[in-house]
């Protein structure tokens, strides 16, 4: 919805504590785009009409999609290019039936999904954004995905009909740099683990983190060691999202720090210093992405930097950088 003002409020008498409020904004980019379905049920409309801007939920005026009563069935939709998205709003049938939408799953990436993926292995797929939902939207749900993604998948964990009234994508589209204003831009570490790829396959679009597939860094075993890239010129930098390795040691990425500025960075830079520096925005992580975690800045700059607290080897999938 449209707004300008938020507010939180508690409902009884006591001591009201935030430590922080984001509002993921956008628009709905998934109106009009190409949507897909496992099957379509005989006398309904097909997959586009989840994606047609009108949320009716009232199965016979024309508006909700059906597919066939099968195992695991899906709605998928296409955007075209891979996007910022914030959340994503699925709008339930409501003239009766909303209970089928009760174990779902939601998936976002920018990976093609095939036909035959389903919630058991696209959980755990490299790269996807996935949300397992028990209650069914009444009449609809907001799905918090704040990442980079092309398709968005809703998939039934069950057997039945999948019907959706709509799927909005709420997000920004990409700028002309593709929405990774990193990817391809020069990037360096504070050593190399010999035998490892540089530091720029993790600004070359490929999340993949299996670290035999030569697309992860690697630093040497030492204090502090760090990774940077470099924009090339000051922009503001909205979010960075960060991807470990993932066929083993993802906790190595447990205890690190993203640091943001226009100002360079040295080699001999270290958290205890650049957390306190001038014109530097830093953010403190504590759990490893999983596969992958964005992290809100909202700050101008040119460098990112990506540094461990303590001493351990340093490595990463990619790091995206989505700004203007």
């Amino acid at each position: 919805m449209q707004g300008r003002y938020v507010r939180i409020q508690l409902n009884t008498s006591d001591y009201l504590s935030l430590a922080e409020v984001q509002v993921f904004g956008g628009v709905n980019l998934g109106q009009g785009k190409t949507a897909a379905q496992s099957s379509t049920l005989p006398g309904t409309p097909g997959a586009g009409v989840a994606a047609d801007g009108n949320t009716d939920g009232n199965f016979f005026d024309g508006s909700v999609t059906a597919t066939n009563f099968e195992a695991i069935p899906w709605w998928q939709l296409d955007l075209g290019t891979s996007a910022s998205i914030s959340s994503v709003v699925v709008w339930n049938r409501t003239d009766c039936c909303a209970d089928r939408l009760s174990d779902y799953w939601v998936f976002v990436s920018n990976t093609p999904f095939l036909a035959n993926d389903n919630p058991a292995t696209l959980q755990f797929r490299p790269g996807t954004f996935a949300s397992h939902q028990t209650n069914a939207p009444n009449p609809s749900t907001a799905i918090a995905v704040a990442g980079q993604g092309r398709y968005v998948r809703v998939q039934l964990n069950n057997s039945n009909y999948l019907s959706l009234a709509e799927v909005q994508v709420i997000g920004t589209a990409n700028s002309s740099s593709g929405g990774d204003i990193a990817m391809g831009k020069p990037a360096a570490e504070s050593s190399i683990l010999p035998g490892t790829p540089p530091a720029a396959v993790a600004v070359d679009g490929s999340t993949d983190g299996n670290f035999f597939d030569g697309s992860v860094t690697a630093t040497n075993f030492e204090t502090n060691p760090w990774w940077e890239v470099d924009l090339g010129a000051s922009q503001t930098v909205n979010a960075v999202t960060i991807w470990n390795r993932t066929d083993c040691c993802n906790s190595r990425l447990s205890d690190y720090w993203v640091f943001v500025s226009n100002t360079p960075f040295l080699n001999s830079d270290t958290p205890a210093t650049l957390a306190f520096r001038a014109a530097t925005a830093g953010s403190h992580q504590t759990a490893a992405p999983s596969p992958s975690v964005t992290i809100p800045f909202g700050d101008q700059g040119r460098y990112i930097r990506v540094q461990l607290s303590g001493t351990g080897y340093l490595s990463l999938a990619e790091v995206q950088v989505a700004g203007q």
